[in-house]
């Protein structure tokens, strides 16, 4: 077996890698009972890092008021893989728990001869715990095995500041010019951005430029700036919006960014980035009219009776619409359409056009409620294999 010596020279390295940078972590405590060899396990293990991850800001560091995983990593310095290692962790720092919900134990398994392995405990931070704290903790060995060093494992985490963490909740295209809330070649658009702060302290009243490096994309000077305001952890904090203009030359497929640099009153700055896909221009064929021409001529249908529905569109979109039809059907009983005569055809529609009329025939029953209110639905499907949703909606006469 490698002499205690050896050991202490391994442990020395590691600290020493840790403080020239070679990926370990830094501000962690590390022994493990003077580096001794475990001879119930056969495993020589030395502890290399404590990473902190699954904590709700996803910073990487443990706050007050936080619960979060410890992942905790060894080296086997020793001859012999063992036969599976395994110690149980209690934490040493008051107002620092682990989860009773979840396993304390640490198990590293069959852990290969100079390899890394990890495991992981849930550990809670009462909100009352000063930043600066060091949470101190020490995984006893497994009492199955006698052999094992007396003092086991002993590892620490020094307790962050809280801060502010911002995440977007919400992004929107709006005012684009077929009103689909997708970015075409040449159109003019609003972009409205809503932020959450994810993080564990407050964010005080902040503004941001917004800027672009995509060839052909402007950002209106006038609109350029987003604000938002106070937003303690864990709430939305509003909404900014900014107006921007695509070039026709920008081809669809084109991926789009802007960039934002959050400052607050104390000059914190949290940088953000968007990104928007281009798309190619679309028909968008929207609802106009629809005319009631019903046995009785009083432009409405009542129970019992039958009539023909005149659908008007319009394609609102920056392309044509070429040929299209489709079947309509009612998700009710009590209306009925006529299976010979229940498809709408449109020829080609121009873009920014209003579309031909086209008709198809229903009938009430006779106990279908005075006043009952329905959508029929039409997948309008033109000669492309590209469809529509067409929503038609029916009130019934008293």
């Amino acid at each position: 077996m490698r002499s205690k010596g050896v050991c202490n020279q391994v442990l020395a390295g590691l600290q020493l890698g840790a403080l020239l940078g070679a990926g370990l972590t830094l501000g962690v405590g590390l022994t493990l009972g003077g580096c001794a060899k475990s001879e119930g396990l056969g495993a020589e293990l030395i502890l290399r890092a404590v990473k902190v991850v699954s904590d709700p800001d996803r910073d990487g560091r443990l706050a007050p008021g936080e619960r979060a995983d410890l992942q905790v990593t060894v080296v086997n310095i020793g001859t012999d893989s063992g036969s599976g290692s395994t110690c149980t962790v209690t934490s040493l720092t008051s107002g620092v728990a682990l989860d009773e919900t979840r396993d304390a134990d640490l198990y590293f398994g069959y852990c290969n001869v100079d390899a890394a392995c990890d495991d992981k405990v849930t550990v809670v931070v009462d909100a009352s715990v000063a930043p600066g704290t060091v949470a101190e903790f020490a995984c006893a060995a497994d009492p199955k095995v006698a052999d094992q060093a007396a003092d086991g494992l002993r590892f620490s985490v020094t307790i962050g500041e809280p801060d502010v963490v911002l995440a977007i909740e919400d992004l929107k295209v709006l005012d684009d010019a077929d009103r689909d809330g997708v970015l075409n070649p040449g159109e003019s658009a609003r972009i409205a951005v809503t932020l959450r702060n994810v993080g564990t302290s407050d964010l005080t009243p902040s503004r941001c430029v917004v800027g672009t490096g995509s060839p052909g994309v402007v950002v209106q000077t006038a609109s350029e700036t987003l604000e938002y305001r106070h937003c303690e952890a864990g709430d939305t904090c509003g909404t900014g919006e900014f107006r921007i203009n695509l070039s026709p030359e920008v081809r669809a497929g084109t991926d789009v960014d802007f960039r934002c640099a959050l400052v607050d009153a104390a000059e914190r700055t949290w940088p953000i980035s968007l990104k928007f896909r281009v798309e190619a221009p679309a028909a968008r064929p929207r609802l106009t009219t629809v005319v009631v021409d019903d046995d009785d001529r009083d432009g409405q249908l009542n129970p019992g009776e039958g009539g023909r529905l005149q659908v008007g569109l319009r394609n609102i979109g920056v392309a044509a619409l070429p040929s299209s039809s489709c079947t309509v059907t009612s998700e009710v009983a009590w209306l009925t359409v006529q299976t010979a005569v229940d498809t709408l055809d449109y020829s080609y529609c121009a873009a920014d056009a209003d579309c031909r009329t086209a008709s198809f025939r229903v009938r009430a029953d006779a106990e279908a409620p005075p006043g009952g209110s329905t959508t029929l639905t039409c997948a309008l499907e033109d000669d492309r294999g590209l469809r529509y949703e067409v929503l038609i909606p029916l009130t019934l006469g008293q």
